[in-house]
């Protein structure tokens, strides 16, 4: 099955998650490029205003210092993790460095090779590897600093993940229509609901448009999978 195949089917089928967890996926299609660059909160700061109060007032020195100037550099945040790697690691705490999309990489506590079911530790040591990573996480505020700076990169203004999704879906739509893909019948509020649930008016995405990218689809067609796919309907 390609990737494509995968992608095409994990947005049409009702079963890979609720609504709620389809339209964050919906308003992050599209941005899943490497982030880089400093996030400047001051631009941003009446739509972020109580989480960068929050991270100001957590006691976390460095992660004050960070916000003082109002913006968040990627040397900071690059150092940021450096400290809150130190942290874990003098607690006796394995620390992985996963791939990311932001400097520095993404930083978490190990719990061992089966990280997700945490079952290659004991109890014991699972509590004692969360509790070094609350400790760790309210001295550095890495998770939270780290949080703040994507928002800040593909969110300055706050929008709320539904009313980000809707946008992304209107843009993906000009585009399908732009180069053929669907026709000028199709509405907003059609499309919008066939790529957030999979289905409108008795339509399934894979119907409409999913055909065209699924290889064992006698409507397979290459040049507009690869058009779904640039269209960010995939």
């Amino acid at each position: 099955m390609t990737i494509l195949t995968v992608l095409a089917l994990s947005i049409s089928l009702g079963a890979c998650g609720t609504a709620g967890d389809r339209k964050q996926e919906q308003s992050l299609r599209g941005q899943a490029s490497a982030i880089s660059g400093d996030a400047d909160a001051n631009a941003a700061d009446a739509s972020y205003r109580d989480e960068i109060a929050k991270i100001k007032n957590s006691g976390s020195t460095e992660a004050a210092q960070i916000l003082e100037d109002g913006k968040i550099t990627e040397e900071e945040l690059v150092q940021l993790g450096s400290s809150y790697a130190q942290c874990l690691t003098s607690k006796g705490i394995t620390v992985d460095t996963g791939e990311a999309r932001y400097p520095g990489g993404s930083i978490s506590p190990s719990y061992g090779d089966d990280a997700l079911d945490k079952r290659n530790l004991s109890e014991d040591e699972i509590a004692a590897t969360n509790a070094a990573d609350e400790a760790c996480q309210n001295e550095t505020q890495y998770k939270n600093i780290v949080d703040l700076y994507l928002s800040l990169k593909e969110n300055p203004e706050n929008v709320d993940n539904d009313q980000l999704a809707r946008q992304q879906n209107d843009k993906t739509l000009a585009c399908l229509k732009k180069h053929g893909i669907v026709d000028d019948s199709v509405t907003a509020d059609a499309y919008d609901e066939l790529a957030t649930m999979g289905e409108s008016g008795g339509t399934s995405f894979d119907d409409l448009i999913g055909k065209y990218a699924l290889k064992d689809n006698p409507a397979y067609d290459k040049r507009k999978a690869a058009i779904i796919e640039q269209c960010g309907a995939l």
